[in-house]
């Protein structure tokens, strides 16, 4: 289905919705529903807290139904959205300990951005696929989610700001401290390694 057709259908099933046809909601949880776990989950790695999140998530686009307006965002990025948030509000109602890429442990004006954008390219060979990975995970979950959004996803950085609820320019420079970050935590790994 070309995603003209997929806007045009999810239109029609929101308005059937907002119209008090509410059973037809069960077509949009079931069209996203596994991609907004898997997005929730890459932030909260415990698999019930993900569910949970997922099921608030879909509850309060539900009773935003009519706040939706397919001409700023399509439906996929709005649910994200809304999952971000309230994925956001979890992790601060936790206090989980999270890296920050402001620690002063971790100094990233130091870090070389050539060296830092060349993570990637060495990434593939020995261990360093396997540092990197590691690092990732020590990362804000803000920041796994950023990267993979980015990366993995490959979505552009307008639509990354429209569901994170920043500036594209921000989300940029944001990208460009974490590649930094992720670089020094490496380093700093194959030298303990080295060490051993």
């Amino acid at each position: 289905m070309d995603t003209a057709t997929m806007q045009t259908d999810e239109q029609t099933v929101i308005e059937a919705v907002l119209k008090g046809k509410t059973q037809q909601y069960t077509m949009l949880l079931s069209r996203y529903g596994n991609e907004v776990m898997a997005f929730v989950g890459r932030m909260i790695h415990n698999r019930e807290d993900a569910e949970e999140l997922t099921q608030d998530t879909f509850v309060r686009a539900f009773a935003q139904l009519r706040s939706y307006r397919r001409e700023v965002a399509p439906f996929g990025c709005w649910i994200r959205r809304i999952a971000y948030r309230e994925t956001l509000m979890y992790l601060r109602r936790c206090k989980l300990p999270v890296i920050s890429l402001d620690d002063s442990e971790h100094p990233l004006l130091l870090a070389d951005s050539m060296w830092a954008d060349n993570v990637a390219e060495d990434g593939c060979e020995g261990g360093r696929v396997g540092l990197l990975e590691k690092a990732i995970r020590q990362l804000a979950p803000a920041d796994q989610q950023l990267l993979h959004l980015y990366y993995n996803d490959n979505r552009p950085l307008r639509d990354i700001a429209y569901i994170v609820e920043r500036e594209p320019a921000y989300l940029a420079t944001r990208l460009q401290r974490i590649r930094k970050k992720l670089f020094q935590m490496i380093k700093k790994a194959e030298q303990h390694e080295q060490q051993r």
